[in-house]
């Protein structure tokens, strides 16, 4: 059980409590609609109001009420809350509470939540997780690098060699998603002038025919850097591992990612 309070009062000089006044407390079902409970605890049911009133003692004279609830967590079905209602005179103010578990006591607008809609949980949830209704902008997965690094293919240059730190994981999603990539590429020292870079699924290897999407750039230098712009879009349920990866050229193999802090390279997995 839990302790909620509440001490009321009038509005302005010179205020002090409401007399006479009353405060009437039921569980609430969808809508604030009077609902029939049970408690798991002690496996008793929750029926009808409590009253407290200024005449039956359960509010003071200085306006202070307090009573000890079953938490909501407590009470089945679930998603309940606490209908209060405060009369004075010919007026009613009134608010839901949802009653923790644990701590208080706790002031009753501390705890105040919306009443339960019409929506069941189950429907609420096959509605939220249609993401052909709304799935649209969620990044499901961003990699970044900011040092430079140079990977090494193989095979003549029809292998490529997946640069460490890129790899992203796109989930299990009934939408189609798109794998975009953003690599600054530079000449490595000795290295060739023209490199290719791809988007790879790991699990199909790093062959050339096996890229998502690839460019070649030509003509690099060893003083500025260019980019490696990729882009790729994936059909529903394509889970798994998505890489960026590189080769050189003519003979020479290596590939330069110039990363740094203030020109990262990275990869990112999203849907729109």
């Amino acid at each position: 059980m839990t302790v909620i309070f509440e001490d009321l009062d009038l509005p302005g000089l010179p205020g002090g409590p409401p007399w006479p006044a009353e405060v009437r407390i039921r569980l609430a079902g969808a809508q604030g609609r009077p609902i029939l409970g049970k408690t798991i605890s002690t496996n008793k049911a929750i029926v009808g109001e409590l009253l407290l009133s200024t005449d039956n003692g359960g509010i003071s004279a200085s306006g202070y009420w307090s009573v000890d609830l079953h938490p909501n967590s407590d009470i089945l079905p679930s998603g309940t809350t606490y209908l209060v209602t405060r009369k004075v005179g010919c007026n009613e103010f009134s608010s839901y509470l949802s009653v923790p578990i644990t701590g208080g006591p706790y002031e009753a607008f501390t705890q105040e939540d919306d009443p339960v809609g019409e929506i069941t949980p189950s429907a609420l949830s096959a509605h939220a997780s249609d993401l052909l209704l709304h799935g649209g902008g969620i990044q499901y997965d961003y990699k970044y690098i900011d040092t430079a690094t140079v990977v090494t293919g193989s095979g003549g240059g029809l292998t490529l060699a997946p640069l460490t730190g890129t790899m992203v994981t796109v989930p299990d999603v009934g939408r189609g998603v798109w794998l975009q990539a953003h690599i600054p590429v530079k000449q490595q020292p000795g290295g060739p002038t023209d490199q290719s870079w791809g988007l790879f699924k790991t699990t199909s290897g790093y062959g050339a025919f096996s890229a998502l999407d690839a460019v070649t750039p030509a003509s690099l230098g060893t003083v500025s850097s260019r980019h490696a712009d990729l882009w790729a879009f994936l059909p529903a349920h394509s889970q798994g591992n998505y890489v960026v990866a590189a080769t050189g050229q003519s003979g020479n193999l290596t590939a330069k990612a110039d990363a740094s802090a203030i020109q990262k390279g990275w990869l990112r997995v999203f849907s729109v």
